[in-house]
């Protein structure tokens, strides 16, 4: 084996180790976080899951067009729901996100903060997670449409927030807080980047229960 031959070899097996570390850390290790110093604000326009008094609060920063908030709201918060916020232990607070310039987008989102609001969440809700693309189609503006039509408190909420003042100012403070990508979940003062399987957040809520 020549010189030449066996660095390239051993930059391949240190690559494979290091590739191999990562990989054990997404998926086999504890979930890493970050402690955040500032305290996260809640606002009327949240899209809140669980009772208000619920012992431990967690923050989602989510998007609608985010693949693997998808994911979470699909395996992850069934088993959330039936077995720490129907019990009212959890509070699950989404704050929306629109990460980029997507019309369609941004005025799907709004309207789930108003129907969520004003309105019947749930369907609206899951129509956006199982069917993002729905969005584009003719059918989905006229069920904006019919929303509006039907219910003036939606169509009253959608036209003071016509300037997405609340979108824009989640994107803010997630910005300030130095926070990148969705989801990014905050529970208790930790921050935890990324996507969260059941047993993950488990575990997480469980370490916040016994402080308590």
């Amino acid at each position: 084996m020549n010189k030449k031959y066996w660095v390239a070899y051993s930059f391949t097996v240190i690559l494979l180790v290091l590739i191999a570390i990562k990989i054990w850390t997404l998926f086999f290790s504890d979930h890493g976080y970050v402690e955040l110093e500032a305290e996260i604000k809640t606002n009327e326009y949240d899209i809140a899951f669980g009772a208000d008094n619920a012992v431990v609060t967690i923050y989602m920063y989510s998007s609608y067009n985010c693949g693997f908030c998808t994911k979470f709201f699909n395996d992850v918060y069934p088993k959330l729901k039936t077995n720490f916020i129907d019990g009212g232990k959890v509070r699950l607070v989404v704050k929306p996100l629109v990460l980029g310039n997507n019309a369609a987008v941004q005025k799907a989102t709004q309207a789930a903060i108003c129907v969520n609001k004003f309105g019947s969440f749930e369907k609206y809700h899951q129509l956006l997670i199982y069917e993002p693309q729905v969005v584009y189609t003719n059918e989905f503006k006229q069920l904006l449409d019919d929303y509006i039509s039907d219910n003036t408190e939606i169509a009253e909420c959608l036209l003071d927030n016509d300037d997405y003042s609340y979108l824009d100012g989640n994107m803010r403070d997630f910005k300030v807080l130095g926070l990148t990508g969705t989801p990014t979940f905050i529970i208790g003062k930790r921050v935890y980047k990324g996507y969260l399987d059941y047993n993950s957040i488990d575990k997480i809520i469980n370490g916040e229960l016994k402080k308590e």
